[in-house]
């Protein structure tokens, strides 16, 4: 771990690195489980009115019906996370999980349904719906709901990072300076 410096007035005390990948982690997963709500993607969000009644109708009958089990599969793990300040090295190694079938649901692909019928005309971003209604005669069925998060936070984690260890390296030269003698 970085030693810490004096504290100086006005200048953040940061979590440990470990600490905050984990909190950034959890944070980013139930982002994602957000986003399935705001994407209409069981069982976080109602597929088309109705698909609650029909679901549960198909569960009856041993049809296939979506089970949750994707959006329970969501998963972060921290792998490692140091600060060795005796070879100058940084490690961070984080890995996301989910049932490999979401990334067909983020893209919009499924049953009859390939990849270059899928309307993505549209920008994607995250936390944003795509439609109001789910309708695949149409191709509305593209419902990103993973891969735009996680691009939006891994580029807050990235921010994160640069503003923590530029405050470190400027404390540290603020430190220095501040103990520094000159003699004439």
């Amino acid at each position: 771990m970085a030693k810490r410096v004096q504290k100086i007035k006005g200048y953040t005390d940061y979590l440990p690195i470990d600490e905050k990948m984990l909190k950034w982690g959890h944070e980013t997963v139930e982002l994602i489980r957000k986003n399935f709500a705001t994407q209409k993607i069981f069982p976080a969000g109602e597929v088309y009115p109705g698909w609650f009644e029909e679901n549960e109708k198909r569960a009856g009958k041993n049809s296939w019906h979506s089970t949750g089990a994707g959006y329970d599969s969501i998963q972060f793990q921290l792998l490692a996370a140091a600060d060795n300040d005796l070879l100058k090295l940084r490690t961070l190694d984080a890995i996301f999980r989910y049932h490999q079938y979401l990334d067909y649901v983020d893209l919009g692909v499924g049953k009859n349904r390939p990849a270059g019928k899928v309307q993505r005309s549209r920008e994607v971003e995250h936390d944003k719906q795509y439609f109001n209604m789910w309708t695949p005669q149409t191709g509305d069925t593209h419902r990103p709901a993973i891969g735009p998060e996680i691009r939006h936070q891994v580029r807050r984690l990235s921010k994160y990072l640069g503003h923590r260890y530029a405050d470190e390296i400027e404390m540290n030269i603020l430190y220095t300076l501040d103990n520094l003698e000159i003699t004439l």
